[in-house]
């Protein structure tokens, strides 16, 4: 239903360009989260709701913002879009963007309450280099997909100098049968081995009666310095039989044009899996703006646990220089070249690989205003190169407003001189408002 919608949606969009007007759009509908019990079953949890109707003329949209004084409750919807995929499997499917739906309580311009959806829980400040052809160690993080929480509140305050969240998410609703349920096992991405799929086969869980919790702040006690800190506990049976306690962590510092950051991702379980029961992740980056527009950045990761540390601390680096469109040196154009060196110790638990190296490169060139091509390539010492390209077809060029059109041809692929993926294409239309 939810991507059906999005498919009328965006073909109505794409018809914006035969309407001689200009229209705008209309919202109405509701958005809620109720919290219930069933006394039957002994089972409790939150439930969201959503009886949300768009509108949509057949012609181009402006900019409309939703809002209120004093206390007022507001609707975002976001994330609409429209994707042609030909394959040799799939055949031409048309797929909807699926689309995000809110509903927010501002008590006043800095307490709110968010009803509807659940919160996002993901943070991962000491992320791994990831690339087209692999990357040997999963990084720790806190995500809804191995957490797999299904919907919650989340009460929250900002100012300049603190901003906090607090949020509540149950594993299953009221609704939700007693008793044990199959779901699957958690993925467990601190596992810091290599190329290994952590994830458990299925198992019975009671989901009733089970809820997460997570506090996360940020602090600015001065204007160069961002603290940021989170802790989430998640009960046993909710994702497995243990209790795990994450904590994430970064503290970044501006001096100028030079930026330095640390991050640090880390999961405690309640009880010893074999002889370990914490692990951690660690990443510093130091980054520096040449001029307005052109940065070289560098960052280091690594990762351990309460186990021997000689087979279970992996190094990672890698150097990005980079340089944005309409800035830096040469205006038209936007490049990124990305150096990386995966497994540098060489001594990975369970792995016999050696030290890795890649290339990635994205560039791009502004045809005309709204008119911008690019092209990506990655190549490795596992002998694989990637390529891509897109064209993107803005409002200034075809002068529909709001409107996005963006043609891609992404992943192909060639190993050792033979092509091993044909890539995938992609047509797709976004509208914005």
């Amino acid at each position: 239903m939810k991507k059906a919608l999005v498919i009328l949606l965006a073909i109505f969009m794409v018809g914006a360009a035969f309407a001689a007007d200009v229209a705008t759009p209309t919202l109405s509908g509701s958005v809620s989260a109720t919290w219930g019990y069933n006394f039957q079953d002994k089972a409790s949890g939150f439930k969201n709701s959503s009886d949300v109707v768009v509108t949509f003329p057949l012609a181009t949209f402006g900019n409309k913002a939703q809002g209120g004084e004093g206390m007022y409750g507001e609707i975002i919807v976001k994330d609409f879009g429209l994707k042609f995929n030909n394959d040799d499997e799939t055949n031409t499917v048309i797929e909807g963007d699926d689309y995000a739906v809110e509903g927010i309580i501002h008590f006043n311009s800095q307490v709110y309450a968010k009803i509807y959806g659940a919160p996002s829980i993901d943070y991962n400040f000491a992320e791994n280099y990831k690339t087209d052809d692999g990357n040997t160690v999963s990084d720790i993080n806190t995500s809804d997909d191995w957490i797999g929480a299904d919907a919650g509140i989340e009460l929250g305050y900002k100012s300049d100098m603190f901003t906090g969240a607090f949020r509540v998410l149950s594993k299953a609703d009221w609704d939700a049968s007693s008793g044990d349920t199959a779901v699957a096992g958690a993925k467990t991405p601190w596992q810091i081995t290599n190329d290994r799929d952590e994830s458990d086969a299925d198992t019975a869980q009671n989901t009733d009666n089970l809820y997460m919790m997570q506090a996360a702040v940020t602090l600015k006690p001065v204007e160069m310095l961002t603290v940021d800190a989170v802790y989430t506990f998640v009960p046993e049976d909710f994702t497995a039989p243990i209790a795990y306690n994450l904590i994430n962590a970064k503290a970044a510092l501006a001096v100028g044009n030079l930026t330095f950051s640390v991050g640090s991702d880390m999961v405690m379980t309640s009880e010893k899996l074999g002889d370990t029961n914490f692990w951690f992740d660690l990443a510093p980056a130091v980054s520096y703006k040449v001029v307005d527009g052109f940065t070289i950045s560098a960052n280091a990761w690594t990762a351990g646990s309460n186990t021997e540390v000689e087979v279970d601390m992996p190094l990672n680096a890698k150097i990005v220089v980079e340089e944005a469109m309409d800035k830096g040196f040469v205006a038209p154009l936007s490049a990124k070249l990305t150096i990386a060196l995966d497994n540098i110790l060489g001594d990975n638990v369970d792995t016999t690989d050696d030290p890795a190296w890649y290339v990635d490169a994205e560039l791009g060139y502004k045809l005309v205003d709204g008119l911008k091509a690019s092209a990506s390539f990655g190549y490795g010492i596992d002998k694989v190169l990637t390529a891509g390209g897109s064209l993107e077809l803005g409002a200034a060029f075809h002068k529909i407003a709001n409107t996005t059109f963006t043609l891609q041809y992404a992943d192909f692929a060639v190993t050792d001189g033979d092509t091993t993926n044909k890539g995938t294409f992609t047509a797709a239309a976004k509208i914005s408002f």
